[in-house]
């Protein structure tokens, strides 16, 4: 059975039940981001639940994955500057591109005026990933928040990793900089927890800031280690995992949680990583699947990146702002389309890009 986009995917070199998760984080974000468009219409509030913040996922996944691939290195006994560096060359080719295009696009898309946004906010922070380095940035190019703090993160565990293995031993490294971005944030978040914050100051302040949201990514890293260190008790205990986060993720949001709390400003933002980590263990071991739904997960796995950067500006914001249709025929414009101009993304774009990469 050939797929309805032809990706040229290799299914054998996939993990299945990592693309399970990698897909229900941007289906997620997706929902959430395209749900203004049902407004007034009889499927208002579709799909009638509250969902996690696939954010979440994509972070813890992307620290298990990077996480992987370090201890990689390092077990192979030769983990310096020269492989730090290459580390990096092959993750910024892989996000960099992708992400100049669809800023750039974004910059002149608001300065015509053609889609939402304050031009006097675009600055040159957006091409360094500082945009909300420390500080929150509002109107402009709202869903690159995350990819700053994936950025940063590649940057300061890699030199983190290479300094301290002046004073440990290699993996010793890795585990004291995994606890250390870990725990930074935590402290940082303590550190300003004074302020008094609405639903949207709370946001963009403690969710959506690099120095308050770099732990997320190590719990995913702290997962990598205990993966490849203890893999017996990693498969061991992947239901009884699995049995206790998801009842949790299920129903954290539900809970009422005070914004201006303590806890809602602190630790509540390392509750969800740590609970999506242990759903880890049992996708993981999920190698292989078959059929369409198969298919349908692995699809939308390949073509996340690019849905995550075009789904929001590009095309459910061009689509309420310009188009002036029923509620569900919106919706069904903008699930097509984003499909479309992430499969055009991918092809033409985004994987030779990797291709070269590969060849370098």
């Amino acid at each position: 059975m050939k797929p309805f986009f032809n990706l040229n995917i290799n299914y054998t070199k996939r993990i299945y039940g990592l693309d399970i998760l990698r897909s229900v984080a941007i289906l997620i974000v997706m929902l959430g981001h395209c749900a203004p468009l049902l407004n007034e219409s009889d499927f208002q509030d579709f799909p009638y639940i509250s969902l996690l913040d696939g954010v979440e996922l994509f972070f813890v996944l992307s620290g298990y994955l990077i996480g992987g691939i370090l201890i990689k290195e390092i077990d192979n006994g030769d983990f310096k500057l020269k492989q730090l560096l290459n580390f990096w060359k092959r993750r910024w080719f892989r996000t960099l591109p992708n992400y100049y295009l669809i800023l750039i696009i974004n910059i002149l898309l608001v300065s015509y005026n053609i889609i939402p946004g304050k031009p006097e906010n675009i600055s040159a922070d957006f091409f360094l990933f500082l945009q909300n380095f420390r500080k929150p940035f509002t109107d402009f190019f709202w869903e690159s928040w995350s990819l700053c703090v994936e950025e940063w993160f590649y940057i300061f565990f890699g030199l983190g990793i290479l300094i301290s293995m002046k004073l440990f031993k290699p993996i010793t490294a890795y585990v004291v900089c995994t606890i250390l971005l870990i725990l930074l944030p935590l402290f940082y978040r303590i550190s300003i927890s004074y302020q008094d914050v609405n639903e949207f100051w709370w946001d963009v302040i403690f969710r959506k800031t690099v120095l308050c949201r770099l732990d997320a990514i190590g719990y995913g890293a702290l997962a990598a280690y205990l993966h490849l260190r203890f893999p017996y008790y990693w498969i061991k205990y992947k239901i009884f995992l699995l049995l206790i986060s998801m009842p949790l993720l299920i129903y954290w949001p539900y809970l009422d949680i005070n914004i201006n709390g303590w806890f809602a400003k602190t630790l509540s933002f390392s509750v969800i990583p740590l609970f999506c980590s242990l759903l880890l263990p049992f996708f993981s071991d999920m190698k292989q699947g078959k059929g369409k739904v198969f298919m349908f997960f692995t699809i939308t796995s390949v073509l996340s990146y690019s849905l995550y950067l075009i789904n929001l500006s590009l095309v459910e914001q061009i689509i309420e702002v310009h188009l002036k249709i029923n509620g569900i025929l919106s919706y069904g414009l903008f699930w097509l389309t984003c499909y479309l101009v992430a499969f055009l993304l991918y092809t033409l774009y985004e994987k030779p890009l990797m291709d070269l990469r590969d060849k370098t």
